[in-house]
């Protein structure tokens, strides 16, 4: 349906939500999952939006009383453009999906709620001091690369590590999405791309409809489980008996949770510790905003870039001024490593199991051992072609709803 926005207009906007980030807002429909940063103004149009007023009423009403000219008009457009808008001139615009809403009375709303109450969230900050205390005086407990060696063939051991991080990636997930739920936030979990990385990932967008200082919880819960789950590593290591299948295999799973909680402060990745900076800069997208300042110096796309800087607000130029930095050294410092690295030692490991797998006999380990190998590789790839699908689709779908509407 197709419909003009003119002065007479009555359009229903009451049913956004609003939080205030720094000097701006961020205004949305949490059903929808879609949000924009707006200025001040902008709040006070949705506010006088209810119905009974049209947009050039609000428009006057405005100058009288706030002695501020806002297109209202152009603004509604804008937000009609994103399926913002509730309803004009009576006529209902947004059509809810509540299958993916969150049910007050279901177990995973019970249980988050349960599991991320703000005891239990003191619980955690309790685990993460008690690693570093056992680290601390216990040096021995730090993980070593030949703790990743607990088989003794290597597509077993590889197959071994698969199953250990893809069930800590499904609990570190589970933890967001709970966390989220429990908040009455819309979540789903799905692959994507971080870089050249398969990235599993928890969209909890509609945290943005809640007050930023309740945003933090969900966005650490996953470090919060992997940091609950390591200490019940170390905790093991000290009561089994050194050279046990037990005792190894805690210092495995210890190994993949250790990297998975540090690997979270590559925040120019977009990880957890990503939108904990974002959330506490009131950024309302410090990664592309800090990709917009770099490209502003050099000479593709510069005019365009540069203009496209010129409008971010002051507080959101600091903090990108800021994470370029990170950005710049992070990207090259992951770079160097997958080329000097991973790809050789890839290249390397894909050979040996070509050859395992070509010049062994089916009923052979040293078949399996390599067949194990490219099944593993031929997962990522699958995995990777996915992430990549969801990835081109979201942007796709974001460049087409900014151009209609026109704002950032």
């Amino acid at each position: 349906m197709n419909f003009e926005i003119h002065s007479g207009s009555k359009a229903v906007l009451t049913h956004l939500s609003v939080q205030q980030e720094g000097q701006e807002y961020t205004i949305g429909d949490p059903l929808l999952s879609k949000f924009i940063r707006v200025p001040e103004p902008a709040v006070l149009v949705i506010e006088l939006a209810d119905g009974s007023r049209t947009l050039q009423e609000i428009k006057e009403l405005l100058q009288q009383e706030k002695g501020i000219d806002v297109d209202v008009a152009d603004f509604v457009a804008k937000l009609l453009a994103l399926g913002l808008v509730f309803s004009i001139d009576g006529r209902k615009l947004v059509n809810y999906d509540t299958s993916q809403v969150p049910r007050q009375e279901s177990w995973q709303v019970r249980l988050g709620r349960i599991l991320f109450h703000k005891w239990m969230s003191r619980l955690y900050m309790l685990n993460v001091v008690a690693i570093i205390l056992l680290y601390a005086f216990n040096p021995s407990l730090l993980p070593h690369f030949r703790d990743a060696f607990l088989l003794n063939g290597i597509g077993a051991n590889a197959l071994l590590i698969f199953v250990i991080s893809s069930i800590q990636i499904v609990i570190h997930e589970s933890g967001h999405y709970l966390a989220a739920v429990s908040r009455g936030v819309k979540s789903n979990i799905r692959f994507s791309i971080r870089y050249v990385f398969v990235a599993v990932e928890t969209q909890m967008t509609g945290l943005w409809a809640h007050p930023k200082r309740k945003r933090y919880l969900p966005y650490l819960a996953g470090m919060a489980w992997d940091c609950t789950l390591l200490l019940i590593c170390l905790l093991v290591q000290m009561s089994a008996i050194e050279g046990t299948f037990v005792y190894g295999l805690s210092r495995l799973i210890a190994l993949a949770l250790f990297f998975s909680v540090l690997s979270q402060f590559l925040f120019f990745l977009r990880t957890d510790v990503y939108y904990v900076v974002v959330n506490w800069t009131n950024s309302a997208n410090l990664h592309q905003s800090s990709k917009t300042f770099l490209r502003s110096w050099l000479p593709y796309k510069r005019e365009e870039s540069k203009g496209q800087w010129e409008r971010l607000p002051s507080g959101e130029k600091r903090a990108a001024k800021v994470f370029s930095l990170f950005y710049i050294f992070g990207f090259t410092t992951l770079t160097f490593m997958i080329i000097a690295f991973t790809i050789p030692a890839s290249v390397t490991g894909l050979s040996m199991a070509f050859h395992q797998v070509a010049d062994f006999a089916f009923d052979s380990v040293s078949f399996w051992d390599g067949a194990i190998i490219l099944l593993l590789m031929l997962t990522r790839v699958t995995l990777y072609v996915i992430g990549a699908r969801n990835v081109y689709r979201d942007r796709r779908i974001r460049r087409r709803e900014l151009k209609a509407a026109g704002v950032r």
